[in-house]
C-alpha cells in the first residue's frame, strides 16, 4: 500500500494556477485546477494566473516644459489565460512578470509625462492616468499580461520647481492683499469726500 501511494501518478494543481506539464522540457499539456494524473516521465510546474502586484518606486520623467517629475506607481496585473504556454516558454516559468511590468511602467511614464506641461500634469491627473493605462496595456499585451489597475502616488517635482511655485503663490497672495488694501483706502477716501461735501 505504501509503495502504491509512493508511485501513484496523482497530483493536483492549486486554485489560482495552471499546471504546465512538460516531458523532457517541452510543454505537453496545460491542466486546470484540481487533480491531475502525472506519469513518472512527466513534470508539473504550477503557473500563477492570479492577480499580482508590481511596485515602481520613484519613476522618473520630464514634462513638456522640461521639469523633472517623479511618481511611485502600483500596477496590478494577471496573465491572460490563453497565453499561459507562451509566457511560460518565453518570459516566466512561474507567472511572475513583475520585472517586465516595472520596466514597461517606467518607460510609459517617461513617454506620457513628456506630453504634458508641469501644470497640466497636476491639473489633468485623470487624463495622465488614463494615458499611462492605455499605453501600458498595449505594451504588456506583448508579454501576455493584462493590466487590472494602476495607482499613482507621491507625485513630486524638483525642489527648485516646487520653490518657484510656492514663491508664485506667495507673490499672488501679496498682490491680492495690496489690491484689497488699495480698495479699502479708496473706499475710505470716497467716504471722507462724501462727508466733506455733506458738511459744505
Amino acid at each position: 500500500l505504501v509503495m502504491l501511494a509512493a508511485f501513484w501518478p496523482l497530483t493536483s494543481v492549486p486554485t489560482g494556477y495552471r499546471g504546465v506539464i512538460t516531458v523532457g522540457g517541452a510543454i505537453k499539456s496545460l491542466k486546470e485546477e484540481g487533480y491531475v494524473l502525472l506519469w513518472p516521465w512527466e513534470k508539473k510546474v504550477d503557473f500563477n494566473i492570479r492577480a499580482e502586484q508590481a511596485d515602481v518606486e520613484k519613476a522618473e520623467g520630464s514634462t513638456l516644459d522640461t521639469q523633472p517629475v517623479n511618481v511611485s506607481l502600483t500596477v496590478r496585473y494577471s496573465i491572460s489565460l490563453d497565453r499561459v504556454t507562451e509566457v511560460y516558454e518565453k518570459y516566466s516559468h512561474d507567472g511572475n512578470l513583475a520585472s517586465y511590468v516595472q520596466t514597461a511602467t517606467a518607460e510609459v511614464f517617461k513617454a506620457v509625462t513628456a506630453r504634458y506641461t508641469a501644470t497640466d500634469l497636476i491639473a489633468k491627473r485623470s487624463s495622465v492616468s488614463n494615458d499611462i493605462s492605455a499605453l501600458l496595456r498595449d505594451k504588456m499585451k506583448v508579454f501576455g499580461a493584462q493590466i487590472i489597475s494602476i495607482d499613482m502616488r507621491n507625485f513630486s517635482f524638483s525642489p527648485s520647481y516646487m520653490a518657484a511655485i510656492n514663491e508664485k503663490v506667495t507673490q499672488e497672495q501679496l498682490r491680492q492683499a495690496a489690491d484689497n488694501k488699495l480698495k479699502t483706502v479708496e473706499s475710505e477716501q470716497k467716504q471722507k469726500v462724501a462727508v466733506a461735501e455733506a458738511e459744505a
